[in-house]
């Protein structure tokens, strides 16, 4: 527990850096992914966003964690996020929706959605109720409605 909450120190004194050029925030954003790829959900969940705090190399990194194999706990992450996401991020987060995302799942990514997303992604919301179940379509008219009206980043 102290070496993950010492990590996260470290991704945020890191992040605050404003003298760092993009190759040594590619790097960091690397080996921060190292750490992750061990690390157990409940720990993951609360520094995944860090990530977005380290410009496009950790939005990057982020999308990719999106698309990957523990795609729920990066949107679950999303969650705990204040203010809007990069619209790449909002993209992967709805690219993985679709009839068969689990309820839980579907229910976060909206959750956060509406709470993060910018404007300019709303285009991908609507793309991705298209690809859910009629029965939960609905679902997403909220959220869509909401991020039609979002003041554009």
């Amino acid at each position: 527990r102290i070496r993950d909450d010492l990590r996260l120190l470290l991704v945020w004194v890191h992040a605050s850096a404003d003298d760092l050029d993009d190759p040594e925030v590619e790097a960091f954003v690397e080996h921060v992914g190292t750490w992750f790829d061990g690390m157990g959900d409940r720990a993951l969940v609360a520094l995944l966003p860090g990530l977005l705090d380290l410009g496009d190399a950790g939005a990057r990194a982020y999308v990719q964690g999106l698309q990957g194999p523990r795609r729920r706990l990066y949107v679950e992450a999303l969650l705990g996020r204040p203010g809007i996401v990069p619209v790449a991020v909002a993209k992967a987060l709805f690219d993985g929706l679709d009839a068969s995302t689990a309820e839980l799942e579907r229910r976060q990514a909206l959750a956060a959605a509406y709470r993060n997303a910018p404007s300019e992604s709303a285009s991908a919301l609507a793309a991705a109720r298209a690809r859910l179940d009629p029965t939960v379509r609905g679902e997403t008219d909220d959220v869509l409605e909401v991020l039609r009206h979002r003041a554009p980043r």
